[in-house]
């Protein structure tokens, strides 16, 4: 895997773009409380118009299949600062578990915005608080020119 694809819009869009492609490593998620969907696939959706293309530069710690969260956190600096920050996850995969983070994966979302992704699964929202207010979290954090991070469920919603 040296990429992934999320591709945002509506339900039945992505439920017709998910029919038009046979491949088993599409996820369907959607944020929770809202009606935004998505698909986060590992090859780019037949069919699809727009999709934002993550470039794979570590997986930190493997997917477990109960997770049911996946967070984005989304980072804005320097390459030195994003070297760092994989560094920094790389050296604190024991925490990361001990956080309840599974599926932890650094992401480049854009070259020339230099806009980094955390991508980092969940089994539940206690486990996601945990980790989103932990230290290790905040030092990553500090060391950018900002962030945000985005949660989406697994499946989606029922209206």
């Amino acid at each position: 895997m040296n990429k992934l694809y999320l591709t945002l819009g509506s339900k039945d869009y992505l439920l017709k773009l998910s029919d038009q492609n046979e491949e088993n490593n599409l996820q369907l998620i959607s944020k929770p409380g809202q009606s935004q969907f998505g698909i986060l696939s590992q090859e780019l959706s037949k069919g699809s118009s727009e999709s934002i293309e993550l470039n794979v530069k570590h997986i930190i710690t493997d997917t477990r299949q109960d997770t049911h969260l996946i967070a984005f956190y989304y980072f804005v600096g320097e390459d030195k600062q994003a070297e760092i920050a994989e560094k920094t996850l790389t050296l604190n995969q024991n925490k990361l578990s001990q956080y309840g983070a599974s599926g932890v994966v650094w992401l480049q979302e854009n070259k020339d915005l230099h806009r980094y992704v955390l991508k980092a699964e969940f089994n539940d929202a206690i486990s996601y608080q945990h980790f989103t207010s932990s230290q290790l979290l905040m030092k990553l954090i500090s060391n950018f020119y900002s962030s945000f991070n985005v949660l989406y469920t697994k499946g989606l919603d029922e209206d």
